[in-house]
């Protein structure tokens, strides 16, 4: 029996570098008895995953009716012969926890000879966050990350529009465990085969010795330096800000310059995600000379500082004058931000 594999992310776990090597070896995977399906892939907007699928099902306001959802999906794999039909987006996790929006999807998967199967890649819960925290900056986010951090302990998740993370493991085995006919394949992120995503799907599906296209080796999406991420958080908090981009970002990245700095998440808000999200709290990590505390970094007092700061530099003082004032707060809260405890 063919299955029907859905790659469901997590969102940052090597998702799109993932989908853009799928894309590029359909021909090599296709000869493996393996289809990487057009359908729902909005390829003329430069993406390679499967997202208007997961836009649909979704109920997202991006879905685009010219790309096509799961009818089309199902009339071109209809009398599919081969070993496995793969689907990918990290847009699917949006539907993670609503079991009752798959249940169609099986049923008919179903019909045409499918058994059904949920690959989801998890991550460290802190790290994790800190990873969707930053690269949703990019996209106008501007919420504090200790306020980010307790609706995500305390519900599990972060939703945003239709858009949604999730953080809990449990919860989302919980939620598919509800979708008839169905399995559920989990990988580890923090200890993947190869190093890579890329390397460890392909040795999930025993792929590990095929000869590709296109390398395996390609990274999407870093993170940003810190610098830019806190230029994005206080433009997108503070509208008068955002009519100046260029000046903040200069100001900014000065203050920044010659520094070697690392976001790190406080001891004990790590400890009490992981042990309410993963049941269990790592071992602790050590501090080092240019960790910054990640929910100081990003947060009402950094913007207040900063704007103040800017303020101050950009004022009718004289040089000297407006040079030392800066210097003077900018040290403060450098030892502010500092405090990981």
């Amino acid at each position: 029996m063919p299955e029907l594999l859905i790659h469901c992310g997590l969102h940052k776990t090597g998702t799109t570098a993932l989908q853009n090597f799928l894309f590029a070896n359909v021909e090599v995977l296709a000869g493996l008895g393996i289809s990487y399906p057009r359908a729902g892939i909005p390829a003329a907007y430069g993406l390679t995953g499967h997202h208007n699928l997961a836009w649909w099902l979704g109920r997202d306001r991006r879905y685009m009716s010219d790309v096509g959802e799961f009818d089309a999906l199902f009339k071109e794999i209809d009398g599919f012969t081969g070993r496995t039909v793969l689907l990918s987006s990290e847009d699917f996790e949006n539907s993670l926890l609503h079991p009752a929006r798959w249940t169609g999807v099986a049923a008919r998967a179903a019909s045409l000879g499918f058994s059904v199967r949920f690959l989801v890649y998890t991550r460290n819960v802190t790290d994790h966050l800190e990873s969707v925290f930053l690269q949703k900056l990019r996209s106008g986010f501007g919420d504090e990350f200790s306020q980010v951090a307790r609706t995500v302990v305390e519900t599990g998740n972060l939703r945003s529009k239709e858009w949604q993370a999730c953080f809990d493991a449990r919860a989302i085995a919980k939620s598919l465990a509800q979708v008839p006919g169905t399995e559920l394949s989990f990988r580890d992120y923090e200890s993947l085969v190869g190093g890579s995503t890329i390397a460890d799907f392909c040795a999930f599906m025993g792929l590990d010795h095929v000869t590709w296209q296109a390398p395996m080796d390609a990274r999407v999406n870093p993170r940003n330096p810190i610098e830019t991420s806190l230029v994005l958080f206080l433009l997108n908090r503070d509208g008068t800000l955002s009519q100046r981009q260029s000046e903040v970002d200069a100001f900014v990245r000065a203050q920044f310059a010659g520094k070697a700095a690392r976001l790190v998440t406080p001891p004990r808000l790590r400890q009490v995600m992981e042990e309410r999200l993963m049941g269990k709290a790592s071992a602790p990590r050590a501090s080092a000379a240019g960790d910054l505390n990640i929910a100081r970094v990003f947060s009402f007092e950094t913007q207040v500082m900063f704007r103040e700061s800017f303020a101050i530099a950009h004022s009718d003082a004289p040089p000297q004058q407006r040079s030392r004032q800066v210097a003077a707060r900018m040290a403060q809260w450098w030892a502010w931000a500092a405090d990981t405890a």
